[in-house]
C-alpha cells in the first residue's frame, strides 16, 4: 500500500532526491531566464538612453544652428537699414542743398530785378506817382 501513495504524490520521479534535483534545475533555469531578461531590460533601457541623448544632442545642435541663422539674418537687416538710414540721410541732405542752391538763385534774381539807386537818383526808367 505504501506504493500506491508514493505514486500518487510523485509527479513521475523515483526518488525524493530526483525530484530535489528536478525541482533545483527548474529553480536554476528560471533565474538565469530572470537574469537575461534583466539583463534584456538593462540593455533595452541604456539604448533608450543612449538615443534619447543622441536625439538632445542633435536638438541642441539645430538650435544652435538656428540661432546663428537668425544671429547672422539679423545682422545683415541691420546692415541693410543701416545702408538704408545712410541713403535717408544722404538724401535729406541733397535736398537740403538743392534747396539752398535754389533760394540762392531766386534771391539773385530778385536782386537783379531791384533797379540799382544811385546816391539820391532814380533810375531813367522810373516814373514817378503823379
Amino acid at each position: 500500500m505504501k506504493e500506491k501513495d508514493d505514486s500518487k504524490g510523485s509527479t513521475g520521479t523515483n526518488s525524493d532526491a530526483e525530484a530535489a534535483q528536478i525541482l533545483a534545475e527548474n529553480r536554476r533555469l528560471m533565474r538565469e531566464q530572470k537574469e537575461k531578461e534583466e539583463q534584456l531590460r538593462l540593455r533595452r533601457k541604456e539604448e533608450e538612453m543612449r538615443l534619447a541623448e543622441e536625439a538632445r544632442l542633435i536638438r541642441l545642435e539645430e538650435e544652435k544652428k538656428l540661432a546663428e541663422e537668425k544671429k547672422i539674418k539679423d545682422e545683415e537687416n541691420a546692415l541693410l537699414a543701416e545702408e538704408e538710414r545712410v541713403k535717408m540721410v544722404e538724401k535729406v541732405r541733397q535736398e537740403r542743398e538743392r534747396v539752398m542752391q535754389q533760394n540762392q538763385q531766386e534771391r539773385r534774381e530778385r536782386k537783379n530785378q531791384i533797379p540799382k539807386r544811385k546816391k539820391g537818383k532814380l533810375p531813367s526808367d522810373f516814373t514817378p506817382p503823379p
